[in-house]
């Protein structure tokens, strides 16, 4: 991927006081340094980055002080309204007009290999940088004349500062380049610098970005790194980045590096692909939580922007009327239960970031779990979610033989077709409205597992139906057999948990006598024969059963000795008598925790599983 160049198109700074403070507090300042900082020449004596100033004869012609290193900052305020050092008008232009500022990050594979190399790392960013000002330069600034417009070629004052992290304290080597309005033809004339030529040059075939690329492979290779660049439109299907092979052998493959920024990133597109919006932030769930029944344009002290309206009424939280709902504990169960599958989802992507992403969302529910205890994650289902939305998904595009197009598709479909893409299930070509997207090599393999899987389900619940109906007990025995062989009843549905997997148990629980009122009654002794003959077992079936320590941690009051592990040191080793029936007890009510809508009772948390009420035999 050739490096990126983004414009700064938030008002960060919106004054020139404003632009002098993100200067001076962020630019300048050695938080983002990085292994920059021990460069001689890169920090001023007190201890701030100092800027590198192209067409330095411009700048000393406009009453920068010769030998100079840093404007001053009443220079920086003079050029946002069009005048040198003195004062003297160099361009008529609009009251103030602020310098425009291109942000360009090498890929953090590169950054990776330089981060302990600052010299070679300082040459390659001064070098792009460079390269984009000099096309930049080309078309800065637009000339009206007998009623023709013409991009023509000026001299920019221009400075940039190259940093060694990010603001997560990673290292990915950035420059920041501020251009400001006033810009001087060869003739001497002063015109005011224009963006739209250098944005629309940027993207093109042969544009900017390819330029920059070139440049960066050529500076690289000077120091005998092999920096391998695939162009930014032919890899729509592969891993984005760069793979770099440094000089001591070392390689670092394209999308291997980690980082925050790249994560989160992720971690949103997860969310979206499952819940169609992003999910609630902190104050968002506040406004929600405490102003059940209000109308949403009413609540005091908060005003809600038009996506916020938006997220609040896809997730079904507003009604009809504008009104947040009365009975949200179905709604923000459902919401807990799609980021649950966004955070299965994330184990099947290409990325190393992917650990890291599964980590934000993991803690986006546990805060939702904290502030609505009333939430119950059921182990197992995320899992059986996304195997359902992503097996779907691969069967639909396999069933078309010239691939499927998403035209025609709702908004859901087409965001979770762009998710397996991401993920390399899927390829993709055409472009926009037009794509079409067929099974990738991951994809078909994925899919001839998921064949392959059902397959040995099928034999696993044959096995299973066999032993269960051969050795009948009552339905409270049988459906703990059911939960130590590993499966869940759900819906009238087994669902093999480790495997993420349902299928439709409605004639075996019917001949088991299982309904939704039986509780579990553990069979001890049918679960350990069970794993004394595991290597007999259907592999989907041996897969699937509880192990002893799984045991020990779910029916802590089973006894490790009896299932087979070592005592426990903490209790002296002391086990229950091998014949005693054990009966847990049933737990004490909980406090009272703030209920939906009632803010006069103080949050509690409550961390760990619910005790199940299970009994021993």
């Amino acid at each position: 991927m050739n490096p990126p160049a983004f414009v700064n198109t938030v008002d960060t700074f919106k004054s020139p006081a404003s632009l002098v403070q993100y200067v001076n507090e962020h630019l300048r300042a050695p938080t983002e340094a990085g292994a920059f900082k021990d460069l001689p020449g890169y920090l001023d004596q007190w201890g701030r980055v100092i800027p590198i100033l192209a067409n330095r004869e411009l700048w000393e012609e406009i009453g920068l002080p010769v030998g100079c290193t840093i404007p001053p900052d009443e220079v920086l305020v003079s050029l946002c309204l069009g005048r040198d050092a003195s004062g003297r008008l160099l361009t008529r232009m609009q009251l103030r007009r602020m310098p425009r500022e291109f942000l360009i990050p090498l890929p953090c594979e590169l950054s990776e290999a330089l981060k302990d190399h600052p010299l070679v790392g300082m040459a390659v960013a001064v070098a792009v940088t460079k390269t984009f000002l000099g096309r930049m330069e080309s078309i800065a600034v637009l000339d009206r004349k007998g009623g023709t417009e013409n991009w023509r070629k000026a001299t920019t004052l221009s400075m940039f500062f190259i940093h060694g992290t990010n603001q997560a304290s990673e290292s990915h080597i950035q420059s920041h380049i501020f251009t400001f309005g006033p810009a001087r033809l060869e003739s001497g004339r002063w015109l005011t610098y224009e963006n739209w030529a250098c944005l629309r040059e940027l993207h093109v075939d042969g544009g900017i970005r390819e330029d920059l690329g070139k440049t960066m492979v050529k500076e690289a290779a000077k120091f005998g790194y092999e920096v391998i660049l695939v162009p930014g439109k032919a890899s729509r299907n592969q891993t984005n980045g760069c793979t770099v092979i440094c000089p001591d052998g070392r390689i670092i493959h394209a999308g291997s590096v980690a980082r925050v920024q790249s994560a989160g990133i992720l971690a949103s597109r997860a969310i979206k692909a499952m819940l169609g919006v992003q999910t609630l932030t902190s104050r968002e769930l506040d406004v929600v939580l405490g102003n059940p029944g209000e109308p949403l344009l009413s609540i005091p002290n908060w005003r809600p922007n038009a996506y916020q309206i938006y997220k609040l009424t896809m997730l079904g939280i507003l009604d009809s009327s504008g009104r947040i709902k009365m009975d949200l504990m179905p709604l923000l169960q459902q919401l807990d239960d799609g980021l649950a599958v966004a955070q299965a989802s994330l184990a099947d992507m290409n990325s190393a970031n992917c650990h890291r992403a599964q980590a934000m969302i993991r803690n986006t529910r546990e805060l939702l779990q904290f502030r609505v205890p009333e939430i119950n994650p059921e182990p197992g289902m995320a899992a059986l979610g996304w195997h359902r939305m992503r097996d779907g998904m691969l069967r639909l595009v396999a069933s078309q033989p010239g691939g499927l197009s998403q035209e025609g598709w709702a908004k859901e479909t087409v965001d979770c077709l762009l998710y397996l893409q991401r993920g390399g299930f899927l390829e993709v070509s055409g472009y926009k409205n037009r794509s079409i997207y067929s099974l990738s090599s991951k994809g078909k393999k994925q899919l001839v597992d998921v064949y392959c899987i059902e397959s040995d389900i099928e034999k696993a619940l044959a096995c299973l139906r066999e032993r269960l109906l051969g050795d009948q007990g009552i339905p409270e025995v049988n459906l703990g057999r059911l939960e130590m062989a590993g499966l869940r009843v759900h819906e009238n549905q087994l669902v093999f948990v480790k495997y993420g997997r349902a299928v439709d148990g409605s004639p075996l629980l019917k001949s088991l006598g299982i309904d939704t009122k039986t509780e579990t009654l553990l069979d001890y002794d049918w679960w350990r024969r069970l794993w004394d003959e595991r290597h007999a077992l259907p592999k989907a079936l041996a897969d699937s059963l509880m192990r002893p320590d799984e045991i020990a941690k779910r029916w802590p009051w089973l006894g490790r000795q009896k299932i087979g592990l070592p005592a426990n040191k903490q209790n002296g080793g002391a086990t229950k008598p091998k014949d005693e029936v054990v009966i847990d007890t049933v737990p004490e009510p909980r406090k009272p925790h703030r209920s939906i809508g009632n803010p006069h009772f103080q949050v509690e948390p409550h961390f760990g599983p619910r005790p199940d009420r299970a009994r021993s035999i």
